[in-house]
């Protein structure tokens, strides 16, 4: 396997957690809106009381912004790994093996197992990883792939 393919390759298996990733995001997410929501309620966030008196409004307003921060970061992160499972769809879909499109699909954007794979399509995971090879050769990663690490 050449360096290109090897860099392909090792973009590709970033595809392997994005949807762990997403859904880890939007988690956080909803906590964090769900926190936000109890520091305009007065009610407890991260285990303190948030005062909204007066005396407390600093604290409150350093806990707004903190959540404010917090939740913009998050935006950023899922904007990336959307940016990201596109264009792994994208260098996929484009490889001019439909066989070896398939393989990389239910591989590094589905996570499938180079055994269930092989059992689905009635190849030996041998042959799989073979046309893998074949596969990345056709595939040019885009000028601003984005890369999580």
């Amino acid at each position: 396997m050449g360096k290109n393919e090897e860099r392909v390759l090792r973009w590709l298996k970033q595809g392997c957690t994005v949807k762990e990733e997403l859904e880890s995001v939007d988690a956080m997410m909803k906590m964090a809106k769900s926190d936000a929501f109890n520091l305009a309620s007065g009610f407890r966030v991260g285990g303190n009381r948030v005062q909204t008196s007066p005396s407390g409004e600093a604290a409150f307003v350093r806990a707004l912004e903190k959540n404010e921060s917090a939740m913009e970061g998050l935006m950023r992160k899922k904007e990336k790994l959307e940016l990201l499972k596109s264009q792994l769809l994208a260098a996929v879909c484009s490889c001019s093996d439909v066989v070896g499109g398939r393989i990389l699909m239910a591989r590094y954007l589905a996570g499938d197992t180079w055994e269930k794979i092989a059992d689905c399509m009635h190849y030996s995971p041998r042959q799989l990883q073979r046309r893998q090879e074949e596969a990345l050769k056709s595939i040019d990663l885009p000028p601003d792939a984005v890369w999580l690490r």
